[in-house]
């Protein structure tokens, strides 16, 4: 497998139409107390946080609005072969400090990362690097341990590998809000929970071509509080899975406009999963499944705008498993059999720990299952890691959280015997024979779709190993009078980010 990714001229060529403010202020909307809080640091971010760090935790690649990956510190990345990969440094980078960024640090950032052991970063995949070597002052090379290539090289674009500053490194203490990058953004003011603002860094290897002045993240509770700030002009921006709804977006107008966009990410219920517990038999897993009418889930939780979920990407997409589509019709006495079938004729009780924009989907899903004699009681996740990835079922058989991490990131991270949301390591040989061998293939490969298609048939229609329903909407809105377009780029969840190089505000 070769991957060629080289820098076409000096700079991004970002083209800007009428007046811009050169003093302009980007202000985003955000929960900032969700999941613990925000962290600008690699070595500290918590979970669902990539899609606010980025303007200041920017790395070597950047994914553009079509899913393709993009030169950002980078001038080159080359996959020699599935074990190992070379990153070709654009010259003379520096840190907003202006120490010089080259190799060593960057081999010793991602060091440091790993060591931390964040729980909002792909761990099991920065666990494959076996070593790094300095080739010269802006060349390095990252050997993994094994023919993983295809789960790896995502990483090179979000915060698993953001070079931050030997200042940084050698400075002891919480550097959340004062972290050093190298990205089109740095930290200026930090206010947990409040207010974040970022300004623009003049050292940044583009900042010519950077418009905005400076970045700032206002703290919004919920949807409501956004909706608020987009229509009294305080907000420019506001989007997120808890922030935004499919039917607040189509009720903006005038100068609001709004969007909704298809995600290749799932509502899901994932299981805690034990041999000899309820959960443990496939024929149970199954009848939850027959039990869910996915086209109901769809009208009352995304308004009809989405697509019923099986397996883990939409029917537009590639990597489309086709025959999933029709694994599981909405049959409550297939259901009612199957649980019989496996000695639970009365049905069962399940209790059930769901993040906070889980809930309605959950509430569906509670009524659903009820149907066919399956009790379940929600209670909802103050902290996602601690009652659910480190708690080993202890409070509950039964997870909401949605499945965002693509092909092959949701098998790694979500389903195989070690992912971190099998929460109760359940042993699954079969599949992680299948996303092994999927991990060490050209992702640009027909080989690699049709492994693809084959793991996801034996995750979802031979091993039940979730409920999944529906795919997830991206929905978002912003002030088009302020912002007279909206370029974006992707996050590793497929959520559409502000590409920050590119946008600027109106005079």
């Amino acid at each position: 497998m070769t991957t060629l990714l080289s820098a076409c001229g000096a700079g991004s060529n970002a083209s800007f139409s009428g007046e811009y403010d050169p003093n302009g202020v980007f202000v985003r909307g955000v929960d900032l107390t969700f999941q613990g809080g925000i962290s600008f640091d690699p070595a500290t971010i918590g979970p669902n946080w990539y899609g606010y760090v980025y303007p200041v935790a920017n790395s070597w690649l950047k994914i553009d609005e079509s899913g393709e990956y993009q030169p950002d510190l980078a001038e080159e990345v080359a996959v020699v072969n599935p074990t190992t990969v070379s990153v070709t440094m654009r010259p003379d980078l520096k840190f907003s400090n202006g120490e010089t960024l080259d190799a060593q640090a960057a081999i010793d950032s991602i060091k440091r990362t790993t060591a931390a052991q964040p729980p909002g970063l792909r761990l099991s995949e920065l666990r494959l690097i076996n070593s790094m070597t300095v080739d010269s002052p802006t060349k390095f090379t990252i050997q993994l341990t094994e023919p993983r290539m295809a789960l790896f090289y995502p990483l090179l674009a979000d915060a698993e590998t953001t070079p931050v500053a030997p200042e940084t490194m050698r400075t002891p203490g919480n550097h959340n809000g004062d972290v050093i990058t190298a990205g089109p953004f740095k930290v200026e003011s930090f206010q947990p929970g409040a207010r974040v603002r970022m300004v623009k860094n003049d050292l940044y290897w583009d900042a010519d071509n950077v418009k905005l002045a400076s970045i700032e993240y206002q703290h919004i509770g919920d949807g409501a509080a956004g909706m608020n700030g987009l229509r009294g002009g305080t907000i420019d921006f506001v989007a997120g899975l808890n922030l935004m709804s499919s039917s607040d977006a189509s009720a903006l107008g005038g100068d609001l406009q709004g969007y909704s966009n298809r995600l290749p990410g799932t509502d899901s219920a994932l299981f805690c999963m034990r041999e000899g517990e309820p959960l443990g038999d496939v024929r149970v897993r199954k009848a939850l499944n027959f039990g869910t009418d996915r086209e109901r889930v769809n009208q009352l939780l995304m308004g009809g705008k989405s697509e019923p979920a099986v397996g883990l990407v939409p029917s537009d997409n590639r990597l489309y498993a086709e025959d999933l589509a029709s694994a599981y019709p909405y049959d409550v006495q297939k259901a009612k059999d199957l649980l019989k079938e496996a000695g639970y004729p009365n049905g069962l009780n399940f209790r059930a720990v769901v993040l906070p924009n889980e809930s309605k989907h959950f509430e569906i899903l509670q009524a659903q299952w009820k149907e066919i004699g399956v009790n379940m009681e929600l209670t909802a996740a103050t902290d996602i890691n601690e009652q659910w990835y480190r708690a080993e079922g202890a409070n509950g058989e039964v997870a909401g959280v949605p499945m965002m991490r693509g092909i092959p990131g949701s098998f790694f991270r979500l389903l195989n015997s070690e992912a971190v949301s099998n929460a109760c390591s359940y042993p699954v040989p079969e599949l992680d024979a299948c996303t092994h061998a999927l991990a060490a293939l050209d992702p640009a490969s027909d080989e690699f779709v049709a492994k693809s298609v084959e793991c996801q048939d034996i995750a979802f229609k031979d091993l039940a190993l979730t409920v999944n329903t529906v795919f997830v909407l991206d929905n978002g809105g912003y002030n088009k009078n302020r912002i007279n377009d909206l370029p974006v780029q992707s996050d590793p969840l497929g959520q559409m980010q502000p590409d920050v190089t590119k946008l600027y505000i109106t005079q």
